[in-house]
């Protein structure tokens, strides 16, 4: 069995699971590296590889509505990703930096 290449391709990009995987990723990393992870920022991203999917598929305008759609629907996918994320109780007082698998709600 040969291993892959590269870890997401664009190929790769345009499936639930790879959606998913990507903007659980980079709002995740965001979060760990700026300590930047707004509640908008996965959707922005979640939107913005949909949106890529319907340009790369030249896709009309109706079908940019439905990538609005499936983007909400891989944000709240990744929200689920979120989710399943054992809650850790911080014992310091005061504002803390949130690691990379921390829960975003």
């Amino acid at each position: 069995m040969e291993l892959p290449h590269d870890f997401f391709t664009p190929q790769s990009a345009l499936t639930l699971s790879g959606a998913t995987t990507m903007t659980y990723v980079v709002a995740s990393g965001c979060q760990a590296a700026f300590n930047f992870n707004p509640r908008w920022l996965a959707l922005a991203i979640a939107i913005a590889i949909t949106a890529f999917g319907t340009w790369n598929a030249h896709g009309g305008p109706v079908d940019y509505v439905f990538a609005i759609v499936n983007g909400f629907l891989v944000f709240l996918s990744a929200v689920g990703i979120s989710a399943t994320v054992p809650e850790k109780k911080s014992r310091s007082f005061g504002e803390t930096k949130r690691g990379f698998f921390a829960r975003w709600y």
